[in-house]
């Protein structure tokens, strides 16, 4: 499994929506949609026009982790976001341990009781499994499936959990955890990336006053994820056109979590980036060689929230994909 610092970075501090009274900023409408009769997925229609697309959140987040790159979309299509089950509002169902198949058959039954139009899927990290799962099982739904730093080999976790034990463990100070702006400051800070205010409430806990009081992972006791990447992804069954972006790192320098001071962890962040380049190369074959129609844009130097730190390439690319289907 590619190790991502900035995702663990966010992760390891997760828990509950706030119950402060506050709303959401971003111009979309939620709604819950019936999956089966204990499971309703939340779903934010954010509108626009022309082609659908639905924005599938990675490990841990909720759909509102697009509140800001949906806007992007919307001058050119009708852009959607889709919360997995067990996360943020929508019900997890019995059970609570789901496979990519079917997280996958989640997004199918949600795309059919929107009644949307064989929509563009985007997906980020480890929405990589329920695209494909998507993509080999129900080919007549969607018309291109779009990867963000996704289409990794997630049973290759050893070597790289070996090495990411041997980093630097970021943890926020007392001044961090103050208030909800504050946090989310020491996330761009540590992590690189600015998350929306609305995904900030929906993935962590803070108390009436705003203070963050969450410190143990949305992972506890909701482990469908973890289900999702234990498998090794057939990519010669996906049946419709696939674009995938992969963050590449220039040097260490570039490595999540890197501080130019910590000479203690120079070897240890040396180890990380020549095995993350390796597992770059791997999977870029592995999925090239398997989608029959696939396409990959490289992009040097990104945030693994690719569409966050690389929002204009992201939408150029994706425009340029969509504009090829049919």
């Amino acid at each position: 499994m590619r190790f991502s610092f900035a995702a663990a970075l966010i992760l390891a501090l997760g828990a509950a929506l706030s119950a402060q009274d506050w709303t959401d900023p971003s111009p979309h409408t939620v709604s819950l949609v019936p999956i089966r009769a204990d499971v309703r997925l939340e779903m934010l229609d954010w509108g626009g026009t022309g082609r659908p697309v639905v924005l599938l959140a990675g490990l841990g987040h909720t759909a509102h982790i697009f509140d800001d790159f949906a806007l992007k979309l919307t001058p050119e299509y009708h852009v959607y976001g889709l919360t997995r089950r067990g996360f943020g509002a929508s019900s997890a169902g019995p059970g609570g341990y789901y496979g990519a198949d079917q997280l996958a058959n989640d997004v199918a039954s949600a795309i059919v009781a929107a009644k949307l139009d064989r929509p563009v899927v985007i997906g980020h990290f480890v929405a990589a499994e329920e695209l494909t799962s998507l993509g080999a099982d129900h080919p007549q739904l969607g018309s291109g499936l779009v990867y963000l730093d996704g289409p990794w080999d997630r049973t290759n976790r050893a070597t790289g959990d070996t090495i990411a034990k041997k980093l630097p463990q970021r943890r926020p100070s007392d001044t961090d955890m103050r208030s909800i702006d504050s946090f989310r400051s020491w996330i761009q800070r540590t992590a690189g990336i600015s998350l929306p205010e609305a995904e900030a409430r929906q993935a962590f806990q803070f108390s009436l006053n705003g203070r963050f009081i969450g410190s143990f992972s949305v992972l506890v006791g909701r482990p469908a994820l973890l289900a999702a990447g234990v498998s090794a992804r057939d990519y010669e069954c996906v049946q419709v056109p696939a674009l995938a972006f992969y963050a590449v790192p220039r040097s260490i320098a570039d490595m999540p979590g890197y501080r130019a001071s910590d000479i203690t962890y120079q070897e240890a962040f040396e180890e990380m980036y020549r095995w993350q380049l390796q597992e770059i190369e791997a999977s870029k074959r592995r999925f090239t060689q398997g989608v029959r129609r696939s396409s990959v844009v490289e992009l040097p130097g990104a945030s693994h929230y690719v569409f966050l730190s690389h929002e204009r390439e992201i939408i150029a690319a994706v425009r340029k994909f969509v504009s090829s289907l049919e």
